[in-house]
């Protein structure tokens, strides 16, 4: 009688099913076995009697070296069996966050659609958008967190693989002013004035009066007419008004009755 050697055969029904942040490992029954002795990366885990076990919270592209032992209460004695599987790779993914403008607090302010452009990806990607003063829409609005420097993210999630970009979002405070002026003071005069003095803003202030930048923060010998004043402060920001300096009007003297002199 020949005997021939047993042939080390690989371990039939062993699978394993990978996403990009798990393995779920299966096995079909072993004869005789009673129960599994879990080891995963060498590391004993638990016991069990079922055939199913998930290895969770992986990275992408992680290997996990699985192993059980079957234990057996015939007399062939405990079976060993092992696998290597690996996480699924996340999938390319571009995220690109399109630069905003800074924002200026003044008159003209309002909510800002952000956009965002994806390219690759499955599909199932869920996004947010991450910030102060941003919504879920990508809607930022900038009265509601007032003046300063704001990161916004808006971030897209495919079970473990993440994809992100970020901006900043500047948003000044606008300067305003408080305007003096005088009027001409008759018909025809032109010393009327106009005072302003900036308030409010940042950084150092440019003062045009009807487009014209002016030196100071005052004008004179101005006459009658209506006048543009435009601030703008250092970053950008402006404040507008319209001052009317008004001329006294022309009234002529009126002489009532006799209007020859008599000399005598």
């Amino acid at each position: 009688v020949t005997v021939e050697p047993e042939l080390d055969l690989p371990n039939p029904g062993f699978n394993c099913d990978a996403t990009t942040s798990s393995i779920v490992f299966s096995w079909p029954d072993v004869p005789c076995a009673t129960e599994y002795v879990i080891y995963v990366d060498g590391n004993e885990v638990q016991t069990q009697s079922g055939t199913v076990y998930s290895v969770n919270n992986l990275d992408s592209d992680e290997n996990v070296e699985f192993e059980i032992i079957a234990i057996s209460e015939c007399a062939c004695g405990d079976e060993v069996f092992s696998i290597n599987c690996t996480t699924l790779v996340c999938p390319t993914v571009d995220v690109d966050l399109e630069e905003q403008a800074d924002i200026c607090l003044d008159a003209t302010a309002a909510p800002v659609q952000l956009n965002a452009t994806v390219t690759g990806g499955t599909g199932n990607e869920s996004a947010s958008w991450l910030g102060d003063g941003v919504n879920n829409s990508g809607l930022f609005d900038p009265e509601s967190v007032g003046p300063g420097v704001y990161q916004v993210e808006y971030l897209l999630v495919n079970d473990n693989c993440n994809y992100s970009d970020v901006i900043t979002i500047n948003v000044f405070e606008a300067p305003t002013a408080e305007v003096l002026f005088t009027d001409p003071s008759c018909f025809g005069d032109t010393n009327g004035t106009i005072e302003v003095t900036a308030q409010n803003g940042s950084g150092e202030y440019s003062i045009f009066i009807n487009n014209d930048l002016i030196n100071g923060n005052a004008v004179a010998n101005l006459p009658g007419d209506n006048y543009t004043i435009e601030i703008v402060d250092g970053n950008g920001c402006s404040y507008t008004d319209v001052v009317t300096l008004i001329t006294p009007s022309d009234n002529p003297v009126s002489i009532q009755g006799q209007t020859s002199i008599i000399a005598g």
